[in-house]
Parts: C-alpha cells; sequence; structure tokens
C-alpha cells in the first residue's frame, strides 16, 4: 500500500509540477542535474519508489535519472526519496505522506 501512494503521490508531483511556475526542473533538454537519492538503510519499499520513479522519469522523457544511496554519493539536486530524518516522521500518521522542497531539492516522505 505504502508503495502505491508513493507512485501515485509521485505522478501527482509531476502533474503539479508541469501546471504551476515553479523553479523546479527536474528534466530539460534532453538532461537532468537530478539523482533520486535514497536512505543507506533504505527498505524494500523505498528501493521499489525508487525505480519506479526513475522508470517513469525515464518513459516520459527518454532520460535515465539516476539511483544513488546517501551514504555513498550525494551529489547535484536530488529527488529524495524514503524517510531520511526520523524525526520527520516521528509525528506522521500511517500511509500520510509529505512532499516538500527545499532550495532545489525534492523530498517525499512517509510514515509507516
Amino acid at each position: 500500500m505504502k508503495l502505491n501512494l508513493l507512485i501515485i503521490i509521485s505522478l501527482m508531483i509531476f502533474s503539479i509540477l508541469s501546471c504551476t511556475s515553479s523553479d523546479i526542473v527536474i528534466i530539460q533538454n534532453e538532461t537532468s542535474e537530478y539523482s533520486i537519492l535514497i536512505p543507506g538503510n533504505a527498505d524494500s519499499l523505498e528501493m521499489k519508489a525508487a525505480a519506479v520513479l526513475q522508470y517513469y522519469l525515464k518513459k516520459i522523457s527518454d532520460v535515465q535519472v539516476p539511483i544513488q544511496d546517501r551514504n555513498i554519493d550525494k551529489s547535484g539536486t536530488c529527488i529524495y526519496i524514503g524517510n531520511f530524518e526520523q524525526s520527520l516522521v516521528d509525528n506522521l500518521n500511517p500511509e500520510e505522506i509529505v512532499i516538500t522542497v527545499s532550495e532545489n531539492d525534492l523530498m517525499i516522505y512517509g510514515g509507516d
């Protein structure tokens, strides 16, 4: 269920971003400066959500946005998938999701 929710929300994000004026441009001129960042201790749902997001970005733009492990490499602008800081998710209800932007980074995380 959590995976389905992340997929739906991710698709909604791209719909919203494409309909509003925003400084966030994930893919432009067949290139991207973004990477999809997962926590070093990512569970199988977070890894699957990152892979599904990567798949749909490739399908709609023909650009392969790389998936990176936060513990190995964090360079450039990122789409954070998963729970990077427990303090951010402690007050969330199960199946609740938060989408936020910090500078040019996009963060998607949620409760268990």
